[in-house]
Protein backbone atom coordinates (compact mmCIF):
# COMPACT_ATOMS: atom_id res chain seq x y z
CA UNK A 1 0.00 0.00 0.00
CA UNK A 2 1.30 3.16 -0.87
CA UNK A 3 2.31 5.96 1.37
CA UNK A 4 0.05 8.53 2.83
CA UNK A 5 1.03 11.69 1.31
CA UNK A 6 -1.68 14.57 1.71
CA UNK A 7 -0.43 17.40 -0.83
CA UNK A 8 -0.25 14.60 -3.46
CA UNK A 9 -3.79 13.62 -2.63
CA UNK A 10 -4.96 17.52 -1.99
CA UNK A 11 -3.95 17.64 -6.42
CA UNK A 12 -5.56 14.61 -7.07
CA UNK A 13 -9.00 16.20 -5.73
CA UNK A 14 -8.25 19.64 -7.14
CA UNK A 15 -8.17 17.47 -10.48
CA UNK A 16 -10.91 15.07 -9.82
CA UNK A 17 -13.27 18.09 -9.30
CA UNK A 18 -11.93 20.69 -12.26
CA UNK A 19 -12.52 17.73 -14.35
CA UNK A 20 -16.07 18.24 -13.33
CA UNK A 21 -16.21 21.94 -13.63
CA UNK A 22 -17.70 22.41 -10.37
CA UNK A 23 -18.16 26.00 -9.23
CA UNK A 24 -15.84 27.58 -6.22
CA UNK A 25 -18.47 27.04 -3.24
CA UNK A 26 -17.74 26.22 0.09
CA UNK A 27 -19.12 23.07 2.15
CA UNK A 28 -18.89 21.51 6.05
CA UNK A 29 -17.69 17.73 5.74
CA UNK A 30 -18.18 15.20 8.15
CA UNK A 31 -17.46 11.65 9.03
CA UNK A 32 -19.41 9.25 10.39
CA UNK A 33 -17.55 6.37 11.67
CA UNK A 34 -19.14 2.88 12.46
CA UNK A 35 -17.70 1.67 15.76
CA UNK A 36 -19.45 -1.63 16.56
CA UNK A 37 -18.35 -4.71 17.68
CA UNK A 38 -17.96 -6.00 13.80
CA UNK A 39 -15.53 -2.94 13.44
CA UNK A 40 -12.67 -3.87 16.08
CA UNK A 41 -10.14 -5.54 13.12
CA UNK A 42 -11.00 -2.63 10.74
CA UNK A 43 -9.65 -0.26 13.90
CA UNK A 44 -6.73 -2.64 14.70
CA UNK A 45 -5.68 -3.08 11.15
CA UNK A 46 -5.92 1.00 10.18
CA UNK A 47 -8.16 0.25 7.84
CA UNK A 48 -10.51 3.29 9.38
CA UNK A 49 -7.50 5.56 9.81
CA UNK A 50 -6.43 5.12 5.64
CA UNK A 51 -9.87 6.14 5.17
CA UNK A 52 -10.11 9.08 7.24
CA UNK A 53 -6.73 9.93 6.04
CA UNK A 54 -7.57 9.64 2.31
CA UNK A 55 -11.13 12.22 3.05
CA UNK A 56 -8.72 14.64 4.67
CA UNK A 57 -8.22 16.12 1.56
CA UNK A 58 -12.27 16.79 0.82
CA UNK A 59 -12.31 18.16 3.51
CA UNK A 60 -9.32 20.75 2.74
CA UNK A 61 -11.28 21.50 -0.26
CA UNK A 62 -14.53 22.17 0.69
CA UNK A 63 -14.51 23.23 4.17
CA UNK A 64 -13.60 26.78 4.77
CA UNK A 65 -12.29 26.08 8.62
CA UNK A 66 -10.50 22.57 7.71
CA UNK A 67 -11.95 20.76 9.70
CA UNK A 68 -14.12 17.38 9.61
CA UNK A 69 -16.41 17.13 12.12
CA UNK A 70 -16.24 13.36 13.60
CA UNK A 71 -18.65 10.97 14.57
CA UNK A 72 -18.80 7.89 16.03
CA UNK A 73 -21.96 5.47 16.33
CA UNK A 74 -23.07 1.66 17.50
CA UNK A 75 -26.40 1.00 18.50
CA UNK A 76 -29.35 3.23 20.07
CA UNK A 77 -27.57 6.45 20.95
CA UNK A 78 -24.26 5.03 21.29
CA UNK A 79 -23.33 8.19 19.29
CA UNK A 80 -20.12 10.37 20.07
CA UNK A 81 -18.23 13.07 18.47
CA UNK A 82 -15.12 13.87 18.88
CA UNK A 83 -11.87 16.28 18.07
CA UNK A 84 -12.52 17.34 14.55
CA UNK A 85 -10.01 15.76 11.81
CA UNK A 86 -7.16 18.61 10.24
CA UNK A 87 -4.22 18.61 7.97
CA UNK A 88 -2.55 19.14 11.79
CA UNK A 89 -3.57 15.68 13.56
CA UNK A 90 -4.76 13.47 11.11
CA UNK A 91 -1.51 11.43 11.90
CA UNK A 92 -2.63 8.23 14.87
CA UNK A 93 -5.88 10.36 14.57
CA UNK A 94 -8.20 7.05 14.97
CA UNK A 95 -6.21 5.58 17.98
CA UNK A 96 -5.95 9.10 19.63
CA UNK A 97 -9.04 10.81 19.37
CA UNK A 98 -11.40 7.12 19.23
CA UNK A 99 -9.62 4.16 20.06
CA UNK A 100 -7.62 5.27 23.49
CA UNK A 101 -10.80 7.89 23.86
CA UNK A 102 -12.70 6.41 27.28
CA UNK A 103 -15.85 8.43 26.53
CA UNK A 104 -16.09 7.00 22.78
CA UNK A 105 -19.17 3.76 23.10
CA UNK A 106 -17.48 1.07 21.30
CA UNK A 107 -18.13 -2.48 20.37
CA UNK A 108 -22.15 -2.38 20.16
CA UNK A 109 -24.63 -3.10 17.60
CA UNK A 110 -25.10 -1.18 14.71
CA UNK A 111 -27.81 1.28 14.71
CA UNK A 112 -27.88 4.27 11.34
CA UNK A 113 -30.97 6.77 12.24
CA UNK A 114 -29.79 7.99 15.75
CA UNK A 115 -26.24 9.47 14.26
CA UNK A 116 -27.93 10.41 11.19
CA UNK A 117 -30.52 12.21 13.07
CA UNK A 118 -27.82 13.99 15.47
CA UNK A 119 -25.77 14.90 12.16
CA UNK A 120 -29.26 17.00 10.97
CA UNK A 121 -29.61 18.54 14.59
CA UNK A 122 -26.06 19.57 14.85
CA UNK A 123 -25.92 21.21 11.12
CA UNK A 124 -29.16 23.15 11.89
CA UNK A 125 -31.49 21.08 10.01
CA UNK A 126 -33.72 20.08 12.56
CA UNK A 127 -35.64 21.46 15.04
CA UNK A 128 -38.20 20.65 18.24
CA UNK A 129 -41.62 21.21 17.59
CA UNK A 130 -44.64 20.43 20.41
CA UNK A 131 -47.48 18.77 19.00
CA UNK A 132 -50.84 18.30 21.03
CA UNK A 133 -51.57 19.37 24.32
CA UNK A 134 -54.02 21.77 25.87
CA UNK A 135 -53.09 25.54 26.78
CA UNK A 136 -49.16 24.91 26.73
CA UNK A 137 -49.42 21.46 28.84
CA UNK A 138 -49.24 17.79 27.97
CA UNK A 139 -48.30 17.10 24.00
CA UNK A 140 -45.28 15.67 21.94
CA UNK A 141 -41.91 17.02 21.34
CA UNK A 142 -41.14 15.96 18.00
CA UNK A 143 -37.71 16.58 16.33
CA UNK A 144 -38.64 17.61 12.32
CA UNK A 145 -36.80 19.00 9.53
CA UNK A 146 -37.13 22.63 9.31
CA UNK A 147 -38.98 24.38 6.01
CA UNK A 148 -35.54 26.76 5.69
CA UNK A 149 -33.21 23.42 5.75
CA UNK A 150 -32.32 23.78 1.88
CA UNK A 151 -30.29 27.26 2.78
CA UNK A 152 -26.91 27.44 4.20
CA UNK A 153 -24.10 25.85 3.74
CA UNK A 154 -24.47 22.59 1.78
CA UNK A 155 -23.41 19.18 3.46
CA UNK A 156 -21.08 16.17 2.78
CA UNK A 157 -21.11 13.43 4.97
CA UNK A 158 -19.00 10.09 4.67
CA UNK A 159 -20.66 7.36 6.78
CA UNK A 160 -18.27 4.28 6.91
CA UNK A 161 -19.86 1.17 8.60
CA UNK A 162 -19.01 -2.29 7.53
CA UNK A 163 -22.03 -4.39 8.13
CA UNK A 164 -26.07 -4.65 8.33
CA UNK A 165 -27.90 -2.17 10.46
CA UNK A 166 -30.40 -2.93 13.18
CA UNK A 167 -32.65 0.19 12.52
CA UNK A 168 -33.85 -0.42 8.22
CA UNK A 169 -36.95 0.96 8.91
CA UNK A 170 -35.65 4.06 11.10
CA UNK A 171 -32.90 5.13 8.54
CA UNK A 172 -35.14 4.70 5.19
CA UNK A 173 -37.97 7.02 6.85
CA UNK A 174 -35.34 9.72 8.34
CA UNK A 175 -33.74 9.61 4.42
CA UNK A 176 -37.16 10.02 2.75
CA UNK A 177 -37.81 12.90 5.14
CA UNK A 178 -34.97 14.43 4.04
CA UNK A 179 -35.17 14.15 0.43
CA UNK A 180 -38.81 15.32 0.61
CA UNK A 181 -37.56 18.73 2.53
CA UNK A 182 -34.87 18.58 -0.15
CA UNK A 183 -32.41 18.61 3.03
CA UNK A 184 -29.35 20.36 2.20
CA UNK A 185 -26.95 17.34 3.51
CA UNK A 186 -25.22 14.85 0.66
CA UNK A 187 -24.68 11.18 2.28
CA UNK A 188 -22.02 9.00 0.91
CA UNK A 189 -21.79 5.70 2.59
CA UNK A 190 -19.25 3.58 2.50
CA UNK A 191 -19.59 -0.26 3.27
CA UNK A 192 -15.98 -1.40 4.12
CA UNK A 193 -15.62 -5.01 3.12
CA UNK A 194 -17.78 -8.17 1.70
CA UNK A 195 -20.58 -8.36 4.20
CA UNK A 196 -23.76 -7.75 2.74
CA UNK A 197 -24.58 -3.85 1.71
CA UNK A 198 -27.88 -4.61 0.02
CA UNK A 199 -29.29 -2.26 1.88
CA UNK A 200 -27.75 0.73 1.63
CA UNK A 201 -26.99 -0.17 -1.73
CA UNK A 202 -30.62 0.51 -2.07
CA UNK A 203 -30.69 3.38 -0.30
CA UNK A 204 -27.72 4.95 -2.88
CA UNK A 205 -30.54 3.77 -5.71
CA UNK A 206 -33.58 5.49 -4.42
CA UNK A 207 -32.55 8.75 -2.66
CA UNK A 208 -30.76 11.42 -4.62
CA UNK A 209 -28.78 12.77 -2.06
CA UNK A 210 -27.19 9.39 -1.02
CA UNK A 211 -24.25 7.69 -2.50
CA UNK A 212 -22.95 4.12 -2.28
CA UNK A 213 -19.32 2.90 -2.54
CA UNK A 214 -18.29 -0.59 -1.60
CA UNK A 215 -14.34 -0.75 -0.65
CA UNK A 216 -13.84 -4.27 -0.20
CA UNK A 217 -10.04 -4.04 -0.86
CA UNK A 218 -8.57 -1.22 0.45
CA UNK A 219 -5.18 -1.56 -1.04
CA UNK A 220 -6.86 -1.89 -4.40
CA UNK A 221 -8.87 1.61 -3.13
CA UNK A 222 -6.12 3.39 -2.11
CA UNK A 223 -3.09 2.46 -4.69
CA UNK A 224 -5.99 3.66 -7.59
CA UNK A 225 -5.74 6.48 -10.05
CA UNK A 226 -9.66 6.84 -9.36
CA UNK A 227 -10.31 7.29 -6.01
CA UNK A 228 -11.77 10.52 -5.93
CA UNK A 229 -13.46 9.64 -8.75
CA UNK A 230 -14.97 7.28 -6.31
CA UNK A 231 -14.86 9.35 -3.43
CA UNK A 232 -16.70 12.39 -5.61
CA UNK A 233 -18.53 10.61 -7.73
CA UNK A 234 -20.30 12.13 -10.64
CA UNK A 235 -24.36 12.30 -8.34
CA UNK A 236 -22.23 14.43 -5.46
CA UNK A 237 -20.72 16.77 -7.72
CA UNK A 238 -23.74 17.16 -9.75
CA UNK A 239 -26.18 17.20 -6.74
CA UNK A 240 -23.38 20.61 -5.49
CA UNK A 241 -23.55 22.23 -8.49
CA UNK A 242 -27.48 22.27 -8.10
CA UNK A 243 -26.53 24.60 -4.90
CA UNK A 244 -26.68 28.01 -4.75
CA UNK A 245 -24.22 28.91 -2.05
Amino acid sequence: MKQFNLEKEKQKVAFTLSKRNLPQMRASVGLALDISGSTANLYKRGVIQRLVEQIIPVGLRFDDNGNLDVYTFADGDAIGQVTGATEHNYADFVKREILDNNAVSKWGGTSYAPVIEQMLSDYGFRYTAKTGGFAGFGGKQTRMLKESSTSGEAVINYFITDGVNDDKKATEALLQECQDAKANMYFCIIGVGDADFSFIEHLGEKFGNVGFLNVSDLQKFVDGDDIYEQLLPTEMTDWLKQKTI
